[in-house]
């Protein structure tokens, strides 16, 4: 009997300290729950599973496998990167290379030069093929409804803001976004609703939600022109070629260039000894044929001079007041197909 009621009293105890749970509620903790048939494989995975199926012979850490990396990041691999989430998978190439996310954008002509000239001469059939850096896909984009933006939010000498967006001090990369966003490039959202998202694959702004620092969200390829570059590559809406700063290479940019192609100046880092950084977007806001032989470009663009705005700024004397340090990068919209805008 002492010892029932011994057991008993261990029992109310056992209750009282740690509550009262059935057979059933501890089967079901006990019960691993499945992984929701939606959720996408880490990147780790991913990639696995990939050289497993494809490249058997890629080892990891190769050259090869380096190579898939800089091709990941070049969007090479849309089906890959679509498996395992565009973001992470960026981040984990960025990771393989060992590169700092916020020096992505510098080291893209380093990866364009590797995958056209290493890995497109090897002779092995198991590497991956690398399609033309040229090489562009269809994209809805109003040319006409950026340009009316671009010049409606632009003022010479003066500074025309959109209220709907945030404000920058170097805001000629957010200005060349919202006019792209206009003409009808998607934005990309990401889940950061506070603040600053240093990546490339998403490109958006909105406001802030709930308690934050900032007013505004935005990811770094909306408001860095190095950035932007890099996004609207990857996703292949854009060519990249620089212009030749002579009579003749200009005069070549002046007969393809399309009102709401974009124009980007790159020029020595002050900080990385033979790196080169892209500084400055502007946006084609008109293309005029003054003479049967003479056609000429006219750019707009914020933090000009001053930090004033340029509406329809003639482009040739803006590249002539460049030193020879200086590069002149157009990125144009090949398949732009038009749409309605936003």
């Amino acid at each position: 009997m002492k010892l029932v009621n011994s057991l008993f009293l261990a029992f109310v105890f056992t209750v009282i300290t740690t509550g009262w749970q059935s057979p059933a509620v501890k089967s079901q903790e006990r019960t691993p729950t499945l992984e929701p048939q939606d959720r996408k494989p880490a990147p780790e995975k991913a990639v696995l599973e990939l050289l497993r199926h494809k490249y058997p012979e890629m080892e990891i850490g190769s050259v090869e496998y380096r190579g898939l990396m800089k091709g990941i990041l070049l969007g090479e691999y849309p089906g890959l990167t679509e498996a395992a989430g565009e973001e992470a998978m960026t981040q984990y190439a960025l990771r393989q290379l060992e590169i700092p996310p916020d020096e992505y954008a510098e080291h893209i002509p380093e990866m364009e030069i590797d995958l056209t000239s290493e890995r497109n001469g090897r002779a092995s059939l198991n590497e991956p093929k690398v399609e033309p850096l040229s090489s562009a896909v269809a994209v809805s984009y109003n040319r006409q409804a950026a340009r009316n933006y671009a010049l409606g939010w632009s003022k010479n000498g003066s500074k025309m803001r959109n209220p709907l967006y945030p404000n920058f001090n170097d805001d000629c990369t957010n200005f060349v976004s919202q006019a792209l966003h206009a003409g009808g490039i998607p934005q990309r959202v990401g889940e950061d609703t506070c603040s600053y998202e240093p990546n490339n694959v998403l490109w958006y702004v909105r406001r802030s939600t709930g308690i934050c620092l900032s007013n505004w969200a935005w990811s770094m390829s909306w408001a860095v022109a190095g950035s932007l570059s890099i996004h609207l590559r990857v996703k292949r809406y854009v060519t990249a070629r620089t212009i030749q700063r002579t009579e003749e290479g200009i005069a070549m940019l002046e007969s393809v260039a399309q009102i709401g192609d974009i124009i980007q100046l790159r020029a020595p880092s002050s900080d990385t000894p033979g790196a080169k950084v892209t500084y400055h977007s502007m946006i084609i806001t008109n293309k005029i044929r003054h003479s049967p032989t003479v056609l000429r470009l006219y750019v707009s663009y914020h933090s000009g001079p001053m930090q004033l705005d340029v509406n329809d700024g003639y482009l040739r004397t803006i590249i002539y007041r460049l030193d020879n340090s200086h590069e002149v990068i157009h990125l144009a919209f090949p398949y732009a197909v038009p749409g309605t805008g936003n």
